[in-house]
């Protein structure tokens, strides 16, 4: 009987794994990103968006208060989503809910030589959904988790996103944009 090994060798198995092992950040500060886990990648963003709203807005930011945000910033209640490009302006932000507790929320995408970041209130989210894509079963089983995974700019040209320039004067209301989005 041949033992698991005994199929590696061969070499295409190996050379599978070992194509998939490189790290497209690999010389960067964002190299072994991709190696972590999940909610480790949550953490990081998390950290890494608190870190720009102190330094660059002069922000308050302090912890969440329950497991519906990732901080408060500013008194308001955040969620944040963060996602490194392997194309540029191609990103992936998962697990955005309606359901949770938050007031707004904060993407942030970076490509190897810049960054885009913009915020969305709650409210302008629910009533925009149509521009993401629901995630894990999504209506069928009433999971109200979704993601966007695509162009940055597609983001942009919805009219969906505040500049962060905005983030202290409220923004600007944004409901409504899906029936002339989609």
């Amino acid at each position: 009987m041949k033992s698991l090994n005994d199929f590696f060798e061969d070499g295409e198995l190996t050379n599978l794994l070992r194509n998939n092992i490189d790290d497209p950040w690999h010389g960067t500060k964002f190299q072994g990103y991709v190696n972590l886990t999940n909610r480790k990648k949550g953490i990081f963003g998390e950290k890494l968006v608190s870190k720009i709203m102190i330094s660059r807005y002069r922000s308050e930011v302090i912890s969440a208060n329950n497991y519906g945000h990732d901080r408060i910033i500013d008194g308001y209640k955040t969620e944040i989503k963060f996602s490194l490009s392997l194309n540029e302006n191609r990103f992936m932000f998962n697990h955005i809910s309606c359901n949770k507790d938050w007031e707004r929320l904060i993407l942030l995408g970076v490509n190897y030589n810049n960054f885009q970041m913009n915020w969305i209130h709650k409210k302008d989210f629910i009533e925009n959904t149509g521009i993401f894509s629901r995630q894990q079963g999504g209506k069928k089983v009433e999971n109200d988790d979704f993601m966007f995974s695509g162009n940055y700019k597609t983001l942009l040209a919805s009219g969906i996103l505040q500049s962060m320039n905005d983030w202290f004067n409220g923004g600007k209301k944004r409901i409504g944009l899906e029936n002339h989005y989609g």
